[in-house]
Order: structure tokens, then C-alpha cells, then sequence
């Protein structure tokens, strides 16, 4: 990063869920007629929007590796390990669902904000907090300054 040696650590707790293995757990019967994980993107998302909205009201027929609760649990651990790790900056780079669920908490929003934030998050997108050891704040959610310019405007991804 070509500046103060900084400190680099990694954390489990902000790794993305498993969604095969959601898809799994809803299994062939619960998914509409034709759809695949190999669907078309807006086909896709739709299934991944109603298979997470299912995980988090615990209807998934079959088993997952771990329950929203759980996945809730750990993003808001690792979290609140940075909030008190004593930094001043932090750079986190991770995937949509702990971002979307960090927004979401932060927020002190219903499981299906974060959803739906996670449906909407941009592949290297940036979103900025302020916080202390006891709380956070969201100031900025999915932005790109580094592709507004014309000529980058083709690398905005999603997912």
C-alpha cells in the first residue's frame, strides 16, 4: 500500500454465506420450474432473493450450514471486534451478504433490508462507517469513486 507498514488480519466472521448450499437446503421442489443457478442474472437474483428470505424465516427444508441467526451472529461479532480493536482507519474487504447484514445492523433494520441491500451491492463498491468502541455510524453505502468516470463506467458489476 506504499505508505505505514499497516497491520493486515483476517477474520471468518465477515466470510459470505453459502449460497449452493441454500439452494440446496430448498432443494429441487422448491425451485420454479426451469430455474437453475446457471439461469439468466435477473432469474438468478430472484431465486437468491426468495431462497434468503426463507433462510432468514428459517423455512429452508434442508439443512445449511449455518441459520441466519448464526450468519447474523458472526458478521455482528466480527464487527464489533473492529469497532474495538482501537483503529482509527480501517479498510474491510469482504462480500455482499456481510456487507449488506453490517448495513443492516448498523441500521437497526429487519432481515429484509438486507436482503434487499445485498441484492443491490455493486462488485467493488465502498461503503464508509464512522464508529468507536461502542458505537457506528453509516455514512456512505455502494459507491464507486473509483468508476465514475465515463470511460470506467463499463466495470460496474454486480455479484
Amino acid at each position: 500500500m506504499g505508505g505505514p507498514q499497516v497491520e493486515i488480519a483476517q477474520d471468518a466472521g465477515l466470510n459470505e454465506y453459502d449460497f449452493q448450499a441454500l439452494f440446496a437446503a430448498l432443494g429441487e421442489e422448491g425451485l420454479p420450474q426451469g430455474w437453475s443457478v446457471a439461469s439468466s442474472k435477473k432469474d438468478f437474483y430472484k431465486g437468491l432473493q426468495q431462497v434468503l428470505q426463507l433462510w432468514a424465516d428459517d423455512r429452508l427444508p434442508g439443512r445449511v450450514p449455518e441459520t441466519w441467526h448464526q450468519f447474523q451472529a458472526r458478521v455482528q461479532r466480527a464487527r464489533i471486534d473492529i469497532q474495538r480493536a482501537g483503529g482509527r482507519r480501517v479498510l474491510v474487504v469482504s462480500s455482499g451478504g456481510p456487507i449488506a447484514v453490517t448495513a443492516q445492523q448498523v441500521l437497526q433494520a429487519p432481515a429484509a433490508t438486507a436482503i434487499a441491500l445485498n441484492m443491490q451491492i455493486r462488485n467493488s463498491s465502498v461503503c464508509q462507517y464512522v464508529f468507536n468502541d461502542g458505537a457506528m455510524s453509516l455514512v456512505s453505502f455502494n459507491s464507486l469513486p473509483h468508476l465514475e468516470r465515463a470511460e470506467r463506467h463499463e466495470f460496474v458489476t454486480y455479484g
